[in-house]
């Protein structure tokens, strides 16, 4: 089945249908993934943010331990700030 990827994760880890399970698995596994990024990287990387750019959805986002901010500018603010540096 489908499954709505920008819909919040529902209130239970178990879901009461298929739909349900694989959103769960999705929103709360991806979660899952980006705070264990963000508890190994922070350390060795001196890191006290994080960011998102793209289309990270929300619900992804909300269900992370981690704090993450969303700039929806992110990279193209970065190829500016390069072109700035080398430009003659």
């Amino acid at each position: 089945p489908q499954i709505d990827l920008s819909a919040p994760a529902p209130a239970s880890v178990l879901g009461k249908n298929t739909a349900a399970c694989l959103q769960n698995g999705f929103v709360l596994g991806t979660a899952g993934m980006l705070d264990g990024l963000a508890d190994h990287s922070a350390p060795s990387l001196a890191l006290d943010k994080f960011y998102a750019t793209g289309n990270l959805p929300t619900a992804i986002r909300d269900a992370c331990r981690t704090p993450i901010l969303y700039r929806e500018t992110l990279i193209t603010d970065g190829l500016y700030c390069i072109w700035l540096r080398n430009r003659r």
